[in-house]
């Protein structure tokens, strides 16, 4: 039993992956460049992970943070069920790292 839950929490993880590569792929084709580690958007300096939620079919959660009217959401979609260090952590958090510029224009 404990395998196939490891191998429905690596499923999920996989998925997860598969849709910030998305996102960053979408946000790429649309802006001409992937998004750096601080991204301008609006009067705000946004990590990758804001910059490509209007990618990934979370325009609601982008354009909440870009107003100010929430600042470090949880969001399941960047965290992989088997991390241990990341379930459950208050704020932005995630499983993935990317190697990236220093803004989205250091292409």
């Amino acid at each position: 039993v404990s395998g196939a839950l490891e191998t429905a929490r690596r499923n999920t993880c996989n998925n997860n992956l598969s849709q910030v590569g998305l996102g960053a792929y979408n946000y790429a084709t649309n802006k001409g460049y992937y998004p750096g580690y601080l991204n301008k958007v609006g009067s705000r300096d946004v990590s990758w992970h804001v910059a490509i939620l209007g990618n990934m079919g979370r325009e609601n959660v982008f354009n909440n943070w870009v107003a100010g009217t929430v600042d470090s959401p949880y969001l399941e979609m960047y965290v992989c069920p088997s991390d241990n260090t990341a379930i459950g952590q208050a704020g932005p958090f995630t499983s993935f790292a990317v190697n990236t510029g220093r803004d989205g224009n250091d292409a």
